[in-house]
């Protein structure tokens, strides 16, 4: 996590691997907050401070797909976990990979593992729900963070490979 946020390691990374490419996922950054609260209270519970985590995230987004081009591919997290089977097969040709249904499912070397949500799970594989969020913030919330991460989320958008 947060590897891409350096620019020295993102130029070591890319200089040691030639071939190599940086996938990155931009969550809606109103529905990433109340996740990341759940998931971490102590490190995201206040909003300032999140959303400043939040921006230094889609920033490096930006800046990784302006310096580095074609080797950077921005997906948003919803049609990730709405849209699989398309992203997936988006991926695979990004990634110069043939295409193989065990990509529709979260892996460890092939072996099903249950998906990194702060959401209680009883089985393996993708949950599009977890998409819409946790608990929902208020109005105040709502305006705050749109008003902090707001223009930011949609230069990441223009950047993104977006299916909705």
């Amino acid at each position: 996590p947060r590897i891409s946020l350096s620019q020295e390691n993102m130029d070591t990374f890319l200089e040691a691997c030639t071939h190599g490419r940086l996938i990155s996922i931009i969550r809606d950054h109103k529905n990433w907050l109340p996740s990341a609260i759940r998931h971490n209270p102590k490190m995201y519970g206040e909003i300032n401070q999140a959303s400043d985590q939040w921006l230094d995230s889609a920033n490096s987004m930006v800046e990784n797909k302006s310096r580095y081009g074609n080797r950077v591919c921005i997906i948003t997290f919803e049609d990730l976990v709405q849209r699989t089977d398309t992203v997936m097969h988006y991926l695979a040709k990004f990634l110069n990979i043939k295409f193989d249904p065990i990509l529709l499912i979260p892996t460890f070397n092939k072996a099903p593992v249950q998906p990194n949500t702060s959401f209680k799970l009883q089985k393996t594989g993708i949950v599009p729900g977890v998409a819409e969020g946790c608990e929902p913030l208020s109005s105040e919330q709502l305006d705050m963070i749109e008003e902090k991460t707001g223009d930011m989320y949609n230069q990441v958008l223009k950047q993104a490979h977006c299916l909705s």
